[in-house]
Formats: structure tokens, sequence, C-alpha cells
């Protein structure tokens, strides 16, 4: 992920990442040129605003990931 603007050293080594929709947009592009079959999910329950989950599924769709899960619960 080196050369991701918007991306810390400490983030580079993580699953999960809150990044900025701009920084979102680079990592998708960029997952895209390596393995277009990369399945994406997002993960948000009820205390993430709609708006935000809202905005990651344009980001995804945008560049060519219109199939994504969503995961709203964690098993225990």
């Amino acid at each position: 992920w080196a050369g991701i603007e918007g991306l810390t050293p400490e983030q580079q080594n993580e699953a999960q990442l809150e990044v900025s929709l701009k920084t979102l947009e680079a990592l998708i592009k960029r997952t895209y040129v390596v393995n277009p079959k990369t399945s994406m999910a997002i993960d948000a329950d009820k205390s993430i605003r709609f708006k935000w989950v809202s905005d990651a599924m344009d980001v995804l769709s945008e560049n060519k990931f219109t199939k994504f899960n969503y995961v709203t619960k964690k098993r225990q």
C-alpha cells in the first residue's frame, strides 16, 4: 500500500481501516488492479451513520466492485 495518500505506515498492516473517501477510492483502485476478483465487505452496525455506508457503497460501485458483503454483527 506504499504510496497511497492518507494511509499511515501503521494502517498498512491492518485488515480494517478508517480512512477518507479519497483514500478509500485509492485503495479500491489499487486492489482492483492487483486482483479484480477480490471480495469486498462493509463492516457497519446501527451505530454507523447510513450516509457513511452509502458513500462507501458509491465508491465501491464507481470502481467496478458492484458485489460486496455487509457485516453487521460479530459472531461471539
